[in-house]
């Protein structure tokens, strides 16, 4: 028989990855693309940190949300006092230098004080007739009766806005007393005041 030689068949060779020249080969280059450096989860510092940040933001807009309702009540407190007090400034100067008092009138027995009412009237010292009173739209408002625009009485001057009551009563003393209660927003502000006039005859 004849034998023929046999021929050897070559087999590529598979080359070996020797990674980026220069560095050391990693673990993970061994790794598909997407999996190369890839985390699964925050940890748990990661989470920690997230929770007192959000802690901390809610906090600054509860305390933000506090103070601005807060604000406002001293606001509308200071607008009460200081409506109360202009008032108060207003109403006792007139009847503090009026001649007389018209009404109330005190009883003819002078057994006491006059009855409560709603308003008072009196001469000034040029002797002209004025009233305070509260309108139906709760502003208390000064009256000049001897005061005439063109064929009309002149329109009353506003003395407060947001008047909840006003009462006077005059004593056997002759002095004035007076209560105001006012109301803005949800505040509410009282004076309560007595004068006697120095010019009564």
């Amino acid at each position: 028989m004849d034998h023929h030689p046999t021929t050897p068949t070559a087999t590529a060779a598979t080359p070996l990855s020797l990674g980026t020249p220069g560095r050391p080969r990693r673990p993970s280059d061994n790794l598909p693309l997407g999996h190369r450096g890839g985390r699964h989860g925050a940890s748990l510092i990661e989470v920690l940190l997230a929770f007192v940040f959000l802690s901390t933001l809610l906090s600054l807009f509860v305390y933000a949300f506090y103070f601005s309702g807060k604000t406002q009540r001293v606001t509308e407190q200071l607008d009460a006092f200081h409506e109360a007090r202009m008032v108060d400034y207003a109403l006792s100067s007139e009847i503090k230098f009026s001649t007389g008092i018209l009404y109330p009138l005190l009883p003819e027995d002078g057994s006491g004080p006059s009855p409560t009412v709603h308003q008072v009237i009196f001469r000034d010292p040029l002797n002209r007739v004025k009233a305070v009173f509260l309108t139906p739209e709760k502003d208390l408002v000064l009256i000049d009766y001897d005061r005439i625009v063109g064929n009309r009485l002149a329109p009353p001057r506003v003395l407060g806005r947001n008047v909840e009551k006003f009462e006077v009563t005059l004593l056997p003393t002759r002095v004035v007393e007076y209560r105001a209660r006012f109301k803005i927003g949800t505040q509410d502000h009282e004076i309560v005041n007595q004068i006697l006039p120095v010019n009564q005859f």
